[in-house]
């Protein structure tokens, strides 16, 4: 070990090599984000699927609680994969992009849950709003994003 250690010493440490691992370490980098990426949106489809309830759930309240709460725990497992995609890669603005589809869709779960239980309604439409809002702010975040990435693409052709 120690031969193969001495042997591939200058190898590993010249410049050239240095070049080559950062440029291994940002696919490394992109390939992990949207490993999570993809599986938080296994858990949106996963939860979309469960939003197709029949008219004999539809009738049975149980049922529909029960399916409501599955989609959210689906929805915020997808969210924490998102938000790892973002502690992997800061810069993926499709993950932002992500995030803000799954904020959307879960506020629009809420509201329909909310206009079929009688629940509370004032409380729940703030809370709502509340949740669209927060899907707006992350679709700003994600094309704001997406805006510089094209901008340094194009200064990187120009230069």
């Amino acid at each position: 070990m120690k031969l193969y250690s001495e042997a591939i010493e200058d190898t590993v440490t010249c410049e050239e090599a240095q070049e080559i691992f950062e440029v291994a370490q940002g696919k490394f980098q992109e390939m992990a984000a949207v490993a999570f990426f993809n599986w938080g949106n296994i858990h949106m489809s996963q939860a979309r699927k469960r939003l197709r309830l029949t008219e004999e759930d539809e009738v049975v309240p149980v049922r529909v609680k029960e399916a409501y709460e599955w989609i959210r725990q689906e929805y915020t497992k997808a969210g924490k994969r998102y938000n790892e995609a973002l502690d992997v890669k800061p810069d993926f603005y499709e993950a932002f992009l992500a995030i803000a589809l799954k904020k959307f869709e879960h506020a629009k779960l809420c509201w329909n849950y909310v206009i079929n239980s009688k629940i509370d309604l004032e409380k729940s439409c703030i809370e709502v709003f509340e949740m669209f809002n927060k899907a707006e702010d992350s679709i700003e975040k994600g094309s704001a994003l997406w805006d510089e990435i094209e901008r340094r693409q194009m200064r990187h052709l120009e230069g």
